[in-house]
């Protein structure tokens, strides 16, 4: 069976585009949790535009993404420059831990630190605890 060129170039943009968030580069998913955390600013307690609802949606998409982003395995290289100019903050990997911070955006006075703590055991799996 012959597929035409017009279809299979379809077929493969397709595909392309449905990669999952883990199969982003650094740069896009630096790109996309800039952009989150902006939202999560904009939106939260702090900003300007103050609604929960779209606060904590950004805030969701943000964690997803840099889950996502480092479960792949040349995640150690990622310097993650334009999401910590945005607020996060990156303990650098120290052994097989690698830990990131950051304001959720939505509490009053005291502000409400985050954290995603990415462990890699003897295996090369990881695993996440937050809090």
């Amino acid at each position: 069976m012959q597929i035409s060129t017009a279809r299979y170039l379809g077929i493969l943009t397709l595909c392309t585009l449905s990669l999952p968030v883990a199969a982003q580069t650094c740069a896009q998913a630096d790109a996309k949790l800039a952009q989150n955390y902006q939202a999560m600013k904009e939106y939260g307690n702090y900003g300007s535009n103050r609604n929960p609802a779209k606060r904590q949606s950004a805030a969701r998409e943000f964690e997803t993404t840099l889950k996502n982003y480092l479960r792949q395995p040349d995640s150690e290289r990622c310097s993650f420059r334009a999401a910590k100019e945005a607020g996060l903050e990156d303990s650098g990997t120290v052994g097989a831990i690698r830990v990131f911070s950051w304001d959720g955006q939505d509490s009053g006075t005291l502000h409400n630190e985050r954290r995603l703590v990415r462990i890699k055991d003897a295996q090369n799996r990881i695993h996440f605890s937050s809090g």
